[in-house]
């Protein structure tokens, strides 16, 4: 019994692993229904909504017993109710888009395009996301809830290979400040000083003098008030 239902489990891995049309192409037998019906509620059990999903829609074909199908295509819906679905978005450091980014959940690739407008089934939980562009990666970690739906998950790339568009801006804040300038000041007041100072010596200079002057000519004329002039004196002499 344990061999029979390994072979049965396998074969539904295996048919849950190829697109739905195949699937509906290929009608599963009563085995596999049955197979099927049990897998997916362990997969839904343990949070593996998406592939629980699958796995429900490969027992809810017409070729399943009726019990199971009719279980299955419930069980399908309801799953589907509360699955998270997110869409991506890839920008540059600029805010330009990238539409032909790659996106890995949980080191699987996920899309190759980002620019259809396609959303994508998650499971809840938490999660790492990769980002691929150019042979750049950017990462990041997102947790989802059951039911969440339209979310955008957004990568950023900070700087992309071949990108030297983003050289100049960058050298901008780092160049150095032009320089002050007070620098330059600091030895213009030198000569105009030495002018300056020269000039006012010179002044003070021609103020003594010219006070030295005015001194000897009062002090000449007192003694000439007091004691007459030398030709007073010898007209004084002829007098006697």
């Amino acid at each position: 019994m344990n061999v029979l239902r390994s072979r049965f489990v396998a074969s539904i891995a295996a048919l849950v692993c190829s697109a739905v049309p195949a699937v509906a192409s290929a009608a599963p037998t009563k085995e596999q229904c049955v197979a099927s019906h049990g897998l997916g509620q362990d997969l839904r059990e343990k949070g593996q909504l998406v592939q629980a999903r699958k796995t429900f829609l490969a027992c809810a074909q017409a070729s399943c017993p009726g019990v199971v199908q009719a279980d299955c295509a419930r069980f399908s819906e309801e799953i589907e109710r509360i699955t998270p679905s997110v869409s991506f978005a890839a920008r540059d450091a600029k805010g330009a888009d990238l539409p032909a980014a790659s996106v890995y959940v949980d080191d699987q690739l996920v899309a190759t395009r980002l620019d259809d407008g396609k959303s994508y089934d998650i499971d809840p939980g938490r999660h790492v996301v990769r980002f691929v562009q150019e042979g750049t990666e950017t990462t990041l970690k997102i947790v989802l809830s059951q039911g969440e739906k339209g979310r955008t998950v957004l990568g950023t790339f900070a700087e992309l290979h071949g990108d030297v568009s983003k050289a100049a801006p960058k050298a901008a804040p780092s160049a150095s400040p032009p320089p002050s300038p007070e620098q330059p000041e600091t030895h213009r007041p030198t000569l105009p000083l030495v002018v300056t100072l020269a000039g006012a010596a010179s002044v003070v200079e021609g103020r003594v003098l010219g006070c030295r002057g005015a001194l000897l000519g009062r002090h000449g004329a007192v003694r000439r008030d007091a004691g007459g002039t030398d030709d007073d004196e010898h007209d004084a002499g002829d007098q006697h």
